[in-house]
């Protein structure tokens, strides 16, 4: 890449990452589960790996600093995809960085305070270094993928693929694949009530990248892993940042040698039509600033009592210090309540509404 073509994406990345800084909070319910533990002291859930761990515990509870990190994972991702790109299509490769932004999945991944986005910070330049180097290269990304199945299991696909493609990693392989393998497949399995789990979206949701497995036939090289996470992408969305980055490098083989304009200019569509989406939707992206009203309208009208809340809200109601019934996990148990304060979607018939909230609003506080 040349400095120019770096800078393009390096700047265009943080452009397009910076809409989550005008948010106070990080994209989504769960990051406030991590949250708790960097702000709170919250201890982890059973089963927490222990990179995890290790790295949450040292976190300040700092937005900024938070949201930085967040976008320094992104942007090492972004530039993985630029470098491979360019390995493969020596014209407009590097543009690769620029339309994995093309899928409505990419973004959000690192927008959200989870573990998952300190483990593609490791993965996809792991990717580069095995596609693009030398044994060497390939030992070196093996390890970092090792490395990144201490923060998030589902990092072993990638070394899937790497065994898919060399026998040189079928060893590191084995190994997870043996210890961990009841926990893999049930991660795999689609989960009831978890949307990120939808099986079927990860695939629509890749927008116009999805156009570019036409021309799967001029990237042979890259066939295992594209057909194998595009097939884990239809299986489970959770998995579908996999896919985006492969298919981002086959979008810029397609836009280097499709023989029509229009297909030719469809990635470029593509980044544009997400732009444009996030940018438009933005402010109603959990968290809004109307549901975190909510959930502290919730925990003040309790006052210390438990809310009876949908178990999408339990995680935030604990980080501004109230009690949660249920969160995380799609499990509901508290579907009712007498002389309480609930937090849900619809508030009960009998149950007076204490905030406003019409419309396109959700996020509902009721006395009952």
């Amino acid at each position: 890449m040349t400095p120019k073509q770096f800078t393009f994406v390096a700047l265009f990345c943080f452009g397009f990452f910076a809409l989550t800084f005008l948010n106070p909070y990080p994209y989504g319910s769960d990051s406030f589960y991590y949250l708790n533990v960097v702000c709170h002291g919250a201890p982890f859930v059973p089963g927490e790996l222990p990179l995890t761990m290790a790295l949450f515990s040292l976190i300040p509870c700092n937005m900024l600093v938070i949201k930085s990190l967040l976008f320094l994972c992104c942007l090492t991702a972004v530039l993985a995809c630029s470098l491979l790109g360019e390995h493969f299509v020596k014209d407009k490769g590097w543009l690769a960085g620029v339309f994995v932004f093309a899928s409505f999945l990419w973004l959000q991944q690192f927008w959200a305070f989870e573990n998952e986005a300190f483990a593609f910070a490791l993965l996809f330049p792991a990717a580069w270094l095995f596609y693009s180097g030398s044994w060497k290269k390939k030992a070196v990304a093996v390890f970092l993928c090792v490395l990144a199945c201490g923060f998030w299991l589902g990092s072993v696909l990638m070394l899937a693929v790497f065994a898919l493609a060399s026998v040189f990693t079928g060893i590191p392989l084995g190994f997870f694949a043996g210890y961990y393998y009841k926990i893999i497949l049930a991660n795999l399995i689609p989960t009831q009530n978890l949307q990120e789990t939808v099986p079927g979206f990860g695939l629509f949701y890749q927008g116009f990248l999805f156009v570019s497995l036409m021309f799967w036939r001029i990237l042979p090289a890259l066939f295992v892993p594209i057909s194998f996470f595009s097939l884990i992408a239809f299986v489970n969305m959770r998995f579908a940042c996999f896919a985006s980055f492969f298919l981002a490098i086959l979008a810029a083989k397609q836009a280097s040698y499709a023989k029509t304009k229009v297909l030719r200019l469809m990635p470029f569509v593509g980044v544009a039509l997400c732009v444009m989406f996030f940018v438009g939707i933005f402010a109603s992206l959990p968290p809004s600033f109307q549901e975190i009203e909510a959930v502290r309208l919730a925990v003040a009208e309790a006052g210390g009592s438990t809310i009876c809340n949908d178990w999408t809200f339990g995680h935030e109601v604990r980080f501004f210090g109230g009690v949660p019934s249920d969160f995380g996990g799609g499990l509901q148990t508290c579907t009712g309540c007498v002389d309480c304060v609930m937090l849900v979607f619809e508030c009960p018939d009998g149950c007076v509404q204490l905030n406003e909230a019409g419309g396109e609003v959700l996020a509902k506080v009721c006395r009952c």
